[in-house]
């Protein structure tokens, strides 16, 4: 999946997943909503230039075990 958090015409950033925790990246640097709607369509489009026209970098995540987080 690919996902944006942002408000109006931005920053935004920017995030792919590919299954696993192994596969979440994140685009480096900030984006306006029109380079965010760009990267969605081609997403959707199956255009591989979502993946070309941004920088990504993967992101390490840690996983608390279930009975930490509460």
């Amino acid at each position: 999946f690919m996902q944006a958090g942002g408000e109006d015409d931005g920053p935004y950033c920017l995030e792919y997943r590919d299954g696993d925790d192994e596969h979440h990246f994140r685009a480096a640097g900030e984006y306006h909503r029109d380079e965010v709607q760009k990267a969605f369509l081609w997403y959707l489009a199956g255009d591989p230039r979502w993946r070309t026209e941004f920088t990504w970098q993967k992101l390490n995540i840690e996983r608390k075990p279930w009975w930490k987080i509460w």
